[in-house]
């Protein structure tokens, strides 16, 4: 029977991801299928795996032999949980209009990428994202911690849970070959470490970058960054009621742009001067006048506009406490 456990290493990480997702100890009779190709391949070629078998449901998976390579998941799948990343070189799981299904905590490493477009990621089983995920269009419905990168361009929904933790960068970016960038959160989550908004490219003047979170609040934990980058493109926008006790940073427009959100600020919220050391012209970039900003703490720099859709400057003293509409950041 294939019941060997995993090398210590990836033991260790496996157990990391179990503590971080909540999930049930590592299944110990579960069979453990290892990718053995360092010239990379197919996912549905036996010969690629040891013991030379296909990775199904109730099956352990490590994509962790050393070297850079790239599995190509050529077919839908489900399995018991991958570990994907290993000791030397880069280590890529690809796919394109494929179905992949985790049954318990899954963990990609430092080494490992996980490159996936306008494709399905199920659970139960969550995934802690040490590494890179580039995902293109694509539906994540299984648990998500990123403490590594995550790339989203096109249009992408992550309806699991969410966390960005400390180290992680949430990177939401418009550009040439996938025009607008919209990244939607189902439900409320933390951000403790940096969410980034950009457009790039040289057409891209019209798309815009969009992180939206439908229900409950994004909370910017002390420590958390949000940025809208400095590039080329549209605006950035962030449709979320925003409890910021962090860093908002505006180096290009930034619309906060949520119906009926009560946002708070009890960090910063700061404007990036141009390449002249001058403060954007506010009449050149767009401002929201979708929400209420509550604005608590220190604001360097911000300016939102008041109940009658006209800009004012946000108090800049710490510890003032009083309402703007419309949070636009600019």
């Amino acid at each position: 029977m294939r019941d060997r456990l995993p090398r210590s290493s990836t033991f260790i990480a496996r157990l990391t991801a179990l503590a971080i997702l909540g999930s049930a100890a590592p299944n110990a009779g579960a069979a453990t299928i290892e990718w053995n190709n360092a010239a990379g391949g197919n996912w549905s070629a036996a010969s690629n795996w040891t013991p030379p078998s296909v990775p199904g449901a109730g099956d352990d998976v490590l994509i962790t032999l050393a070297g850079t390579y790239t599995v190509t998941l050529d077919v839908d799948a489900t399995i018991n949980w991958l570990s994907l990343g290993g000791a030397g070189g880069t280590q890529t799981l690809a796919a394109s209009g494929r179905t992949l299904g985790l049954n318990d905590a899954s963990v990609v490493n430092p080494a490992g990428v996980i490159a996936l477009t306008t494709c399905t990621l199920n659970g139960p089983g969550g995934v802690t994202n040490q590494g890179l995920a580039n995902l293109r269009s694509c539906v994540v419905n299984a648990p998500l911690v990123n403490q590594g990168t995550l790339d989203l361009r096109a249009n992408n929904s992550l309806n699991g849970a969410f966390t960005n933790a400390a180290g992680g960068t949430l990177h939401v970016e418009a550009e040439d070959t996938w025009g607008n960038a919209t990244a939607t959160v189902a439900s409320g989550f933390t951000n403790s470490g940096t969410i980034e908004l950009k457009s790039s490219g040289t057409a891209s003047w019209s798309a815009a970058a969009t992180l939206n979170v439908t229900a409950g609040t994004l909370v910017n934990a002390p420590g958390g960054t949000i940025v809208a980058l400095a590039g080329t493109g549209y605006a950035r926008t962030l449709g979320a009621q925003l409890d910021n006790q962090g860093t908002v940073t505006a180096a290009y427009a930034l619309t906060l742009a949520r119906a009926s959100a009560a946002h708070s600020n009890s960090g910063t919220i700061q404007q990036q001067r141009d390449d002249r050391g001058q403060r954007r012209r506010p009449d050149d970039q767009p401002v929201g006048h979708h929400a209420e900003l509550h604005q608590l703490g220190h604001a360097d720099g911000g300016r939102g506009a008041d109940a009658h859709g006209e800009r004012r400057d946000v108090e800049r003293e710490r510890g003032h406490a009083g309402w703007r509409r419309g949070a636009g950041v600019e």
